[in-house]
């Protein structure tokens, strides 16, 4: 019995010594290292001082802008609504989980063929921008695809009767579409798609009405009246835990990192070469010239930018959601670019839809990252765009997509239709 209280007392100090060594090792040394591997030796998990960005849950990533369901001679579509299309996501995403996960035998299809796989019975979805296959089967935990070459800006389950289920993804950032074999059987996806109640949604091609845009832009009839929304620009100074948190984020100790101000009014933090600026504009600028990692969350490039794009709006308590808009080479690293959305609206600053670059290097070490903090609250007015059919007539010689966005140009943003090209 006396060995046994012994063995405990001993324990205890041993902790308590543990404890304590950590807590001076956070507060005093701006190394996370040395947080890290005595963590490691401690027999329970503390997070309270992590360096590491949180993975989060990549699951809204894999929520389209828009859904296209047809069962039969009628389309429903969900589009510029957050509730409609994650409730139809999440009837159809197990199909495309199981298809992605299939995938196998990738051939390049005519415009013919693209364009009667999107008139037929299936599933159509739009993510706006360009994500990597691989990518997209990660958010949704699905098993990873064979073809890297495969992106996700357009996809489409083509179901017909008495087979398998084909999908057709456009292929990197050009226009051409791939079609892959998949393990789906139509027979599958149409008993869960037969649900949907058509709603006169339909894509450009399809309409009387002479154009030139993508063939996959997909219009809905609406009477719904859009929110008028007030700009503002979040502080990343208006919490004490807001600016700690971004600090952390990157890997700085926010009790030992150096600052000065700028003649700008923006705040700089330094940890040897490597520099955060936190702007009065709401613009952040971090860069790391030494390519050193201080942060390891062992997330891949693409999927840390977007951890990090994340955080930080969610700290700022933004209601705007960064997405994926390309993902790419260069230099050797690879470039990873991120708009906004509204309430499912992509927004646009004058000739940009992009808010957020970050820049990696060949080794996938985060070298600089550039974000705009931008927020939006609806006031109580409302707006109508034209409606679809209007916006299809004015648009009728222009080339791309008819897509509705939000400009934050100025103080007020209301919703119009805009052409984006690709």
């Amino acid at each position: 019995m006396k060995v046994k209280e012994t063995l405990k007392t001993v324990l205890l100090v041993l902790l308590m010594v543990c404890a304590v060594y950590l807590s001076y090792a956070t507060w005093f040394f701006d190394d996370p290292g040395i947080t890290e591997r005595l963590k490691s030796a401690l027999p329970f998990s503390s997070t309270a001082n992590s360096y590491t960005i949180s993975g989060g849950d990549f699951a809204d990533a894999a929520i389209p802008s828009a859904i296209s369901i047809k069962a039969g001679y009628g389309r429903y579509g969900a589009e510029y609504d957050s509730a409609a299309l994650s409730a139809a996501f999440s009837t159809v995403s197990p199909y495309l989980v199981e298809a992605l996960g299939s995938a196998k035998n990738g051939v390049t299809v005519t415009d013919a063929e693209w364009r009667e796989a999107l008139s037929g019975e299936g599933i159509f979805f739009d993510y706006r921008g360009t994500i990597p296959a691989d990518t997209l089967s990660a958010f949704l935990s699905a098993d990873i695809m064979h073809d890297h070459s495969a992106s996700a800006r357009f996809l489409m389950l083509s179901a017909k009767p008495d087979s398998l289920v084909f999908l057709y993804m456009t292929d990197g950032n050009s226009a051409s579409v791939k079609r892959f074999e998949t393990a789906v059987a139509s027979a599958d996806i149409m008993n869960a798609i037969n649900g949907f109640s058509p709603n006169g949604a339909y894509f450009a091609f399809e309409s009387n009405t002479e154009n030139r845009l993508f063939c996959e832009t997909l219009l809905i009839p609406k009477t719904n009246e859009f929110p008028v929304y007030h700009i503002e620009t979040p502080s990343f100074f208006s919490e004490t835990d807001t600016s700690e948190t971004i600090l952390r984020g990157f890997g700085f100790n926010p009790n030992t990192v150096e600052s000065y101000t700028d003649r700008t009014g923006a705040r700089v933090f330094v940890s040897g070469l490597e520099t955060l600026q936190l702007g009065l504009n709401g613009e952040l600028v971090y860069e790391n010239p030494e390519g050193n990692s201080t942060v390891d969350d062992g997330l891949r490039p693409l999927e840390q930018a977007l951890s990090l794009a994340n955080q930080i709006y969610s700290a700022l308590g933004c209601t705007t959601k960064p997405y994926i808009c390309d993902f790419y080479a260069e230099n050797g690293g690879s470039v990873a670019l991120f708009g906004l959305s509204c309430d499912s609206i992509a927004l646009s600053d004058g000739d940009s839809d992009y808010f957020v670059r970050a820049e990696f290097n060949e080794n996938g070490v985060l070298v600089r990252f550039h974000l705009k903090a931008v927020t939006l609250v609806k006031t109580a007015e409302t707006s109508s765009p034209l409606s679809d059919e209007l916006a299809l007539i004015a648009a009728a010689d222009e080339h791309g997509a008819l897509e509705l966005r939000l400009p934050v140009d100025d103080s007020v943003s209301v919703a119009r239709w805009t052409i984006i090209s690709r």
